[in-house]
């Protein structure tokens, strides 16, 4: 079963990487709810979730990866500012160290809340398959958007 996950996902991601002309009209909101709604039903048929607990995963999911998107905003743009800046100065990239210090931290703080919420719906087996669940979908993400000719280095 496994397999066949693997496949449709592969699969679709390719569909999606063929189609890059079309998401390039696609504003960042629409591309990040499109993946958020993939991953969503990723983990579900990862975690063999039942209908109901489906129904109440999908909310607080969706809920703790908008904080987590929230906290990772601030860090994300000054980052990009400092990448950009080919005069950026030490206290630029000081701003930039203690804003990733502060968005770690705060995840750390999240994913603990969060992990007390999911207990409520979850087993502790599917709270672990969870975490596992996300790292191969974040690997996968990578592992495509390297391929992907846009994000290859020179």
């Amino acid at each position: 079963m496994k397999k066949y996950l693997l496949l449709a996902f592969i699969l679709i991601s390719a569909c999606g990487l063929a189609s890059a002309q079309d998401r390039c009209d696609k504003s960042k909101e629409e591309m990040f709810r499109e993946v958020k709604e993939f991953k969503m039903k990723f983990l579900a048929q990862e975690l063999k979730l039942s209908d109901e607990q489906c129904r109440t995963f999908f909310d607080l999911y969706s809920a703790q990866m908008d904080e987590r998107h929230r906290l990772w905003e601030p860090a994300v743009e000054l980052e990009r500012k400092v990448k950009n800046d080919p005069n950026a100065s030490e206290a630029d990239y000081n701003a930039v160290s203690e804003a990733i210090s502060k968005a770690k931290s705060g995840e750390v703080e999240i994913e603990e809340r969060y992990d007390g919420k999911f207990r409520k719906i979850l087993t502790s087996k599917q709270v672990y398959e969870l975490k596992d669940a996300e790292n191969r979908f974040r690997e996968k993400m990578r592992e495509m958007r390297s391929k992907h000719p846009k994000h290859k280095k020179k």
